[in-house]
């Protein structure tokens, strides 16, 4: 299951995809509604630089402003973010962070199979398969790489071999330069500080989240 469509009506009546088309056409009772598929484009807007999924092995680095672009073999793109200066484009193997121009500023050899990633303006980036999430502070030019730190779903240390709750599995997150959000299967989402990295609260919602995003100052009050 990816996407559920919630349409008025009582009866529905045909079903119809049009022909090389990513457009439904459905009939409820004595009405027809249309309806465009939007297939999940990997991209990531940041800086003045939109970097995209290409091909099924190659990543775009397009300068808005410039018009310039410099394409990058990078096979088996899960997953991409950016901010600022940098983006984290996830692989089925590898993080990798890189900056306006495509140029690979570090990266970081992983074993999980990642679903999500996320950056913020500090420097951080975030990591998460199903079940785990990783919080990494990769190098810059004016900081070295400090070492990754592993946690379940709930929060809990990865090391601690405690927690996990492998039937309420992570479907989103976001972060920004101070909070993270972990977005749940059972429709919780849990808050998590990024500068002590402890979890400050959880909010539970009626449906399982698809997306999130905080605002540019992502108070928590």
């Amino acid at each position: 299951h990816i996407r559920t469509l919630r349409v008025p009506g009582g009866s529905m009546r045909a079903l119809s995809w049009e022909q090389r088309s990513l457009r439904l056409a459905i009939t409820i009772d004595s009405f027809i509604y249309f309806a465009n598929v939007k297939p999940d484009h990997k991209y990531a807007f940041y800086g003045d630089t939109l970097a995209f999924v290409s091909s099924t092995d190659t990543v775009t680095f397009w300068d808005t402003i410039t018009h310039q672009s410099w394409i990058n073999h990078i096979p088996d793109v899960v997953d991409m973010c950016g901010v600022d200066e940098y983006c984290i484009i996830a692989t089925m193997s590898t993080l990798i962070i890189s900056n306006q121009q495509g140029i690979q500023c570090d990266a970081q050899p992983i074993t999980l199979s990642v679903a999500y990633v996320t950056i913020n303006s500090k420097a951080i980036a975030v990591a998460a398969s199903k079940e785990i999430f990783i919080i990494w502070r990769f190098s810059t030019p004016s900081r070295q790489r400090i070492m990754e730190q592993q946690f379940y779903a709930d929060g809990t240390p990865y090391t601690s071999g405690e927690g996990g709750l492998h039937d309420d599995t992570i479907c989103c997150i976001t972060c920004s330069d101070n909070h993270l959000l972990i977005g749940r299967d059972s429709g919780t989402i849990l808050l998590f500080s990024l500068l002590n990295f402890k979890k400050i609260t959880s909010i539970n919602m009626n449906t399982k989240p698809y997306k999130m995003g905080l605002n540019s100052n992502s108070r928590y009050e």
